[in-house]
């Protein structure tokens, strides 16, 4: 408690305050989401999750998968614009399976 009583004395109502992003909320939030809705997946989709085959991505490392026909181009144009590079690569390798 007197450290929080220290803590007050030092903000200052009328002073000049500066602040800074520490992260992204949004992010950190959909990894949330995600780890509490774990338990609520099936379990063969939790265990090739936890524990995916080698035979299920052959070279994922060296090639990403062709972008599926199913993908219309204002579709591919949108994941392009919103997802970065690994995004979009298990997008793919998702969209193949």
């Amino acid at each position: 408690e007197g450290n929080e009583e220290h803590i007050l004395r030092k903000i200052q109502p009328r002073g000049i305050w500066f602040l800074t992003v520490l992260g992204s909320l949004a992010t950190t939030q959909r990894e949330y989401i995600a780890l509490h809705a774990f338990h609520s997946l099936n379990l063969q989709m939790q265990i090739a999750i936890l524990q995916p085959s080698p035979e299920q991505f052959p070279n994922y490392d060296q090639q990403i998968p062709a972008v599926p026909e199913c993908f219309t181009q204002k579709f591919a144009e949108h994941l392009n614009g919103t997802f970065n590079g690994p995004q979009l690569s298990a997008i793919q390798w998702a969209a193949m399976h």
